[in-house]
């Protein structure tokens, strides 16, 4: 394996994103990153799965430190195709003292960083503004370091959320979050190639109060953290000086408790603004007239289920006619499009859940008047630090049939179009979000789509998807400063008895532990 040129220094990142630039350029986990390493004394070189944002960069393997941001583990594949295609050795233990040293971090990694313990010298769980600047500064003190002796300093160095993986069971490691008052996630680098078409992107909300029991962020990143409009009125300004169009950010934005006022402001100040979703039990006249003043065009909302019994079972207390509501305000407002987003393969699921799913869209349809509604239907994952990481994911012939029912049955309905997640890869993401070290082999062959056809019948890839007995122990229970296993079931329980989930408040609060310090 090629061994590249002798590194120019430790503090001299490669920051990858091991997807489509158009993907990962709008993902402020990377934007965040890339501005904490160039706001110190280290520099910082973007690349992506389809080439580097500067064309004219030296390749990866010149680098001090490569750094994966990893929201996503559809793409972990694809650190090892980066490695292996920038010539560098995948396995961690086979690198030697020129060698970069590997990091990773992200959402994917927090909630689970085992499947890719093989091929990164160095992990990070948590919020970017926690300890990450730690490491950058330790890196930029050992910047001549070699990679083995560096491993050996940071060890001793015992920095908060480092994780350092080792042929022994893995030790405590606790999640990192950012500080009192961190400074709101934001864009740092425009690009006309990126999902939002430039828009000037901006985090107003950490975590969610809701807790629905599929959702990794909303357990992960308690407590909910809501910015306040003090803090983000700079931030909108500036956004509105640089594009003159704003992207509001955050899996609670609407819950926001001056989401009003937020909007008014933006309008003011950038006169365009948009979200990428909305509560449907939050929509209302007021708010729908200020997304539609914002250029709104789509009404989006999380629908998950078509049944109120299994929405209930998942944690979304919403009823049938708050759906219909929505469309029927959209419709009033002139929003033209309302997306909705469903899962199939639920916990507990029937085809009769399929067929409430197709009957209540189709009457949200009618609600849309000359409007279409878009349902995008996505296979469940059961995820780690979630109430529902016991649960078996469903067979791709379960999944399958089922999408194809709701496409059926949609396509008889003018104005309802259907879109659906590969239930095949789905099963990837399950696989590669469960396992443990085992998938390290997997990964290892650099497997192409008709590999994990192979991968996905074998018997320990089954086990990996099927159900675990409630309370057994996982790969990733050293991960500590999340949700408590007690709190976890508890909801569980809560779940079999269609009781709905209980909710993250930003304090005062005792039932997850975190807030009391009562986590694992």
């Amino acid at each position: 394996m090629g061994r590249g040129r002798g590194y120019a220094s430790r503090d001299d990142f490669a920051l990858v994103f091991p997807n489509r630039l158009s993907v990962g350029i709008s993902n402020l986990g990377v934007q965040t990153i890339y501005g904490l390493i160039t706001e110190s004394d280290a520099s910082c070189e973007l690349f992506f799965s389809d080439g580097p944002l500067n064309k004219n960069v030296t390749p990866p393997s010149s680098f001090g430190t490569i750094a994966f941001s990893l929201s996503f583990e559809g793409d972990y594949p694809g650190v090892v195709a980066f490695l292996l295609n920038n010539g560098l050795e995948p396995i961690a233990e086979n690198r030697d003292e020129v060698h970069p040293l590997v990091v990773a971090g992200g959402m994917a990694i927090t909630i689970n960083p085992e499947p890719l313990s093989a091929f990164i010298d160095v992990f990070y769980l948590g919020e970017a503004e926690g300890t990450f600047p730690s490491l950058i500064d330790f890196l930029i003190e050992n910047r001549g370091a070699g990679r083995g002796e560096l491993l050996k300093l940071l060890k001793k160095q015992n920095i908060p959320g480092i994780y350092i993986p080792e042929k022994t069971a893995p030790t405590p490691v606790a999640v990192q979050k950012a500080p009192p008052g961190w400074e709101p996630a934001h864009t740092r680098i425009i690009s006309e190639e990126d999902a939002f078409s430039g828009a000037y992107l901006l985090e107003v909300s950490r975590g969610c109060p809701h807790g629905c029991r599929f959702c990794a962020t909303g357990y992960i990143n308690r407590p909910t953290r809501f910015i306040p409009v003090s803090d983000l009125e700079p931030w909108i300004i500036e956004g509105a000086k640089i594009t003159g169009r704003l992207g509001f950010v955050g899996a609670a934005v609407s819950d926001h408790p001056r989401f009003k006022e937020i909007a008014e402001f933006a309008l003011t100040h950038a006169g365009s603004f948009t979200l990428s979703s909305f509560r449907a039990e939050n929509i209302n006249d007021e708010y729908l007239s200020l997304l539609k003043q914002g250029g709104q065009r789509t009404l989006t909302v999380a629908l998950e289920a078509g049944c109120e019994d299994l929405r209930l079972k998942v944690g979304k207390k919403m009823k049938d006619e708050v759906l219909l509501k929505a469309a029927a305000l959209a419709r009033s407002h002139d929003i033209r499009t309302l997306k909705i987003y469903a899962m199939v393969g639920l916990p507990g699921e029937t085809d009769g859940d399929i067929d409430s799913l197709i009957d209540l869209v189709t009457k949200a349809r009618r609600e849309m008047g000359r409007g279409v509604v878009n349902l995008g239907v996505s296979p469940f994952v059961p995820k780690p630090n979630t109430p529902f990481q016991w649960e078996a994911m469903a067979s791709r012939d379960t999944l399958t049939r089922r999408i194809r029912a709701i496409k059926s049955g949609a396509g008889k309905v003018k104005g309802l179009n259907v879109s659906a997640e590969s239930p095949k890869w789905a099963q990837v993401q399950g696989l590669l979000s469960r396992a443990g070290r085992e998938a390290g082999r997997w990964l290892a062959e650099n497997p192409g789509s008709g590999d994990w056809n192979r991968i996905l019948k074998s018997p320990e890839a089954e086990a990996i998807l099927g159900a675990k007995p409630l309370g057994s122990r996982l790969p990733w229970d050293f991960i500590t400063n999340v949700p408590s296993p007690r709190s976890l079931l508890g909801e569980a329980e809560r779940a079999k008895a269609l009781n709905p989930p209980q909710a993250c408040p930003s304090k005062g609060c005792e039932p997850c532990g975190l807030c009391s310090d009562k986590s694992n």
